[in-house]
């Protein structure tokens, strides 16, 4: 009784601990070719964060929503565009800017700001600027995805 009940929870142990490293590898790529996303993408909503370093909202939209939207089957291509970030990022159009140069000409002002855009980076559905109810956030970001898949 004492081995059935020491393997179990080892195997136990060794699922949450499985599960704790998978969260843990989940990163949000930063965005530096919106072309070839969208090329890979034709016929999905592309997710888009406009963020920026010293951004705490920006940080809790990455951490809270958008990587564990990451790990459900159905997610979508999610991106950031990262204002801070020197390297430049070519558009959907194929024209190269700085992210913040990049994230204007889509719509992206403020950060946090999420953008829902398609192939061809136009809006498929309403940008989501700032975090004004986090009890609602997620529910915000899954409906502006259906939205945005049902108007392909």
């Amino acid at each position: 009784m004492r081995s059935i009940l020491s393997k179990t929870c080892s195997a136990l142990l060794l699922s949450l601990g499985l599960m704790i490293s998978a969260q843990a590898e989940v990163t949000l790529k930063t965005a530096t070719d919106l072309q070839s996303l969208g090329k890979a993408n034709p016929n999905e909503v592309i997710v888009l964060l406009v963020s920026q370093d010293g951004c705490a909202f920006c940080v809790t939209v990455k951490e809270d929503f958008l990587k564990p939207l990451l790990q459900t089957n159905d997610a979508p291509p999610i991106q950031v565009l990262d204002l801070s970030n020197p390297t430049p990022v070519i558009n959907f159009d194929g024209s190269t800017g700085s992210a913040e140069q990049v994230a204007k000409s889509l719509g992206g002002r403020f950060t946090p700001t999420i953008l829902f855009v398609d192939a061809k980076g136009e809006t498929r559905a309403k940008k989501i600027v700032g975090v004004n109810t986090p009890e609602f956030y997620g529910y915000y970001i899954d409906e502006a995805i259906k939205s945005a898949r049902n108007s392909f």
